[in-house]
């Protein structure tokens, strides 16, 4: 359930500034990635937190994926999506510590071959 003392906190927003990852894929190019998440109290009486995490190509700056996830302070919350493309899987993982004043967060980027690579970030979350 939704604590009343959320709703008026407004959109939290977590601002990821440029994380790379360059992984090498059968087409010999290599893309690189940067992640942005956007939390804010959940509108779902389900969930706590909303987060809409927006994956970029850094070269093109189109997005690739945008998967969202819902979870409960001290939750994480995980989710898998893919740039076909390239043939890179992701699987994202956003935890909202207790109180909602932080988030951390781990992607993960795969090839055929397995893990390229992984990123852990701790952020500070603040009203917008």
């Amino acid at each position: 359930m939704i604590r009343p003392d959320r709703l008026g906190t407004g959109i939290l927003l977590v601002a990821v500034a440029a994380l790379g990852f360059a992984c090498a894929n059968t087409k010999g190019t290599q893309p690189r990635y940067g992640f942005e998440l956007a939390v804010a109290p959940s509108e779902d009486e389900t969930a706590t937190y909303k987060t809409v995490v927006t994956v970029r190509d850094l070269d093109s700056g189109k997005v690739v994926v945008q998967p969202k996830l819902f979870s409960s302070e001290g939750q994480p919350a995980t989710i898998e999506a893919s740039d076909r493309a390239a043939g890179i899987d992701f699987t994202i993982t956003v935890e909202i510590g207790t109180a909602g004043r932080i988030a951390t967060y781990r992607a993960e980027l795969r090839d055929a071959d397995g893990v390229v690579t992984t990123q852990d970030a701790t952020v500070e979350l603040r009203p917008s």
